[in-house]
């Protein structure tokens, strides 16, 4: 167990916040599940119960591994909470269980709801048959978007009415831009944030960086390969060099490299972002609204669901989305410029 608070409280209350796997939609082990799926919404709902006045509380997060426990001790100290981050375990006395919503699920809602609607209930009724009469079959078969929104109806009925409405995205934006707010605002307060004025008003073009051991065979991650060892984007040094030609400012910038902080800093304050689909995509919770955005999606991940159109409309961004022929796709510069000068 590791225990990150200096409390001598033995009667404080303890809040156990649990990544909800009913949803089999990535794992909290990898960054933008865990930032999308675990650490801001559990984020909101402390703030939530800060609010109504659960000062007496210590709300202890599930270790999420070697590379994200650091970000939850950085958003638990912005939060001015005690806390603590531990293995599962354990049945305890004075405990309560909260389980966190999954706004990365949320962020697939556009793809969810297209499908939904085009259904026809006989083609409803043979893909039902079909899963419960060759479970083994329909696991290999269905389209990941189906399995998902699926289990989203089944297991959180309640939510998906909601997620349904056509007033969700607002109350999640509503929600999002609390979280967003509270924690820029100590990102701004911090003894570092001098460190990252030269990010403003220039073009950041996102490398992603080289694997952690923890996500190699034997590390211990539940879901193997992570960063650059999944997909990268090449020809970044030789596309910033002509881009800076043309007269565009641009910083390369290795974002798991940084603090949560100095993430949220340098997306922040940037004037444009290039980057491969990926999960540094987590990180347009910074972006100011308008900024100019160019992902490229590698044509072979096209069967798995993305998530930018959602989070570039909830961040009102300039989306420039372009499939890719090659797995490791080549930025083109031309085509960056296209982009941030639209």
């Amino acid at each position: 167990m590791t225990n990150h608070t200096a409390d001598a409280q033995s009667d404080l209350r303890r809040v156990e916040l649990h990544f909800d796997d009913r949803v089999d939609f990535g794992s909290p082990e990898h960054f933008f599940h865990f930032m999308w799926g675990y650490l801001l919404p559990a984020a909101h709902e402390i703030l939530e119960r800060l609010g109504a006045g659960a000062g007496q509380e210590k709300y202890v997060f599930t270790s999420c591994g070697p590379k994200m426990d650091p970000l939850i001790a950085e958003v638990a100290h912005c939060l001015g909470i005690r806390f603590a981050i531990e293995n599962p375990n354990s049945a305890c006395d004075n405990l309560h269980v909260l389980t966190v919503p999954r706004w990365d699920v949320f962020m697939l809602r556009p793809h969810l709801l297209t499908h939904l609607r085009d259904e026809n209930i006989r083609i409803t009724r043979i893909r039902d048959a079909f899963r419960c009469y060759l479970p083994e079959v329909w696991r290999r078969f269905y389209d990941p978007i189906t399995g998902i929104r699926d289990a989203f109806r089944c297991h959180l009925p309640k939510v998906w009415r909601r997620f349904s409405d056509p007033g969700f995205v607002a109350d999640l934006r509503c929600q999002v831009t609390r979280v967003r707010d509270v924690l820029l605002r100590c990102a701004e307060q911090s003894p570092c944030a001098s460190s990252y004025d030269g990010f403003i008003g220039r073009y950041l073009i996102v490398r992603r960086e080289k694997e952690h051991p923890f996500y190699t065979k034997g590390g211990g991650a539940k879901i193997l390969k992570y960063g650059a060892s999944r997909r990268e984007l090449s020809g970044i040094d030789d596309a910033a060099r002509v881009l800076e030609k043309h007269g565009f400012a641009v910083s390369v910038f290795v974002a798991g490299a940084h603090s949560l902080i100095g993430q949220a800093l340098a997306f922040h304050r940037c004037r444009g972002i290039a980057m491969i689909r990926g999960a540094e995509i987590a990180n347009l919770i910074w972006v100011r609204p308008g900024t100019p955005l160019l992902i490229l999606a590698p044509i072979q991940f096209g069967s798995i669901p993305s998530v930018h159109d959602q989070l570039a409309e909830l961040f009102s961004l300039k989306l420039t989305h372009v499939i890719t022929q090659e797995g490791n796709s080549v930025l083109d510069p031309d085509l960056a410029r296209q982009a941030w000068s639209a």
